[in-house]
């Protein structure tokens, strides 16, 4: 029997199948290398591509940026520039207010009859009576005290009152109750008004002179009281002077100037002609 020694091939074998393991390893290190490199430079020139589109982004942001601090620093152009068409405005009504008002005491004052020797406005602030709605209560502190229980009312008085309450209304004559109480009542509250004093700055105006007498004066103020300027026209100094010889009548009479009212007149007038062209 011939016996036949099978170690060393077995330990080839094994040696083989380690050598084929190393060298299928060492063939995938370079795979995986060149694999991680195409990963890596794709990363890299998506990181660049990013970077440029940043840029772009930044530029276009900032071209942005100056577009837009030009719209604000037109915007604020345009403000002052209404402000001072607004003050230019005002300073052209308040520039032909004084004329009309010395154009309307000259046409109002009597030559033959009465001389001006002084004139000023000046503005005032004063205490004026206007109706506004009332004020709002103060709140009620934490602990009120308790009323005291009323006295129970006589026997009769109680007796004189219905037993039971009419019943209330339905169907259509609740809706008219409901349609025609509510209004009324809303309107009565809204309507409540009370005096109050406020402090108010007017203009007022003081005119100084002589007149031969005291008719030529209170024509005088019935003249000026028919200007649309002047309101609250008073005389408040009244008395006999020795010029040249003659007896004249010293005065001063004090008004309210309302430019308000002219400035109404202009819009008026100015719209009058547009609706006037609207109708046509």
């Amino acid at each position: 029997m011939i016996r036949i020694n099978l170690l060393p091939v077995r330990a080839f074998k094994r040696r083989e199948n380690i050598r084929l393991q190393v060298s299928v390893f060492l063939l995938f290190i370079p795979a995986i290398i060149l694999a991680l490199g195409g990963v890596y430079m794709k990363q890299n020139r998506r990181v660049d591509e990013l970077l440029e589109e940043k840029e772009r982004l930044k530029a276009k942001w900032e071209v942005q940026q100056n577009v837009l601090a030009k719209f604000h620093l037109q915007e604020q152009t345009a403000t002052i520039l209404e402000g001072r068409v607004s003050l230019i405005t005002d300073l052209i009504k308040e520039r032909s207010g004084p004329i009309q008002l010395l154009d309307q005491i000259i046409n109002r004052t009597p030559s033959s009859q009465l001389w001006l020797t002084g004139l000023t406005q000046q503005q005032e602030t004063v205490q004026e009576l206007v109706m506004a709605p009332p004020a709002a209560p103060a709140a009620k502190p934490a602990a009120v005290l308790e009323p005291a229980a009323k006295p129970a009312k006589p026997a009769a008085k109680a007796a004189a009152k219905p037993a039971a309450k009419a019943a209330p209304a339905t169907g259509r004559a609740a809706m008219i109750k409901v349609d025609i109480t509510a209004p009324l009542a809303a309107k009565k509250a809204a309507v409540k008004l009370e005096p109050r004093l406020e402090q108010v700055t007017k203009n007022q105006l003081t005119l100084q002179g002589v007149a031969r007498d005291n008719f030529a004066i209170a024509q005088y103020i019935q003249t000026l009281e028919g200007s649309d300027l002047l309101t609250g026209v008073a005389l408040t100094i009244s008395q006999e002077t020795i010029i040249d010889g003659f007896r004249l009548k010293k005065f001063t009479i004090k008004a309210t100037v309302d430019y308000a009212r002219l400035r109404q007149k202009e819009g008026e007038a100015a719209a009058a002609p547009a609706s006037g062209g609207e109708s046509k």
